[in-house]
């Protein structure tokens, strides 16, 4: 899903505007909540005992 929205900000990024965001802050605040998910994922995966 927040590949989907990196790509339709870079797309069309008026859509920016509608969250009173500059398009590359938008794009930036996407990328970091990725990156955290992801170091969330892999921290969990790599913690969980099996």
């Amino acid at each position: 899903m927040l590949h989907t929205v990196i790509a339709v900000v870079g797309v069309a990024p008026e859509l920016a505007g509608h969250v009173r965001l500059h398009p590359i802050r938008a794009e930036a605040l996407v990328l970091i909540a990725l990156v955290v998910l992801r170091h969330t994922l892999v921290r969990r995966r790599m913690t969980a005992s099996s």
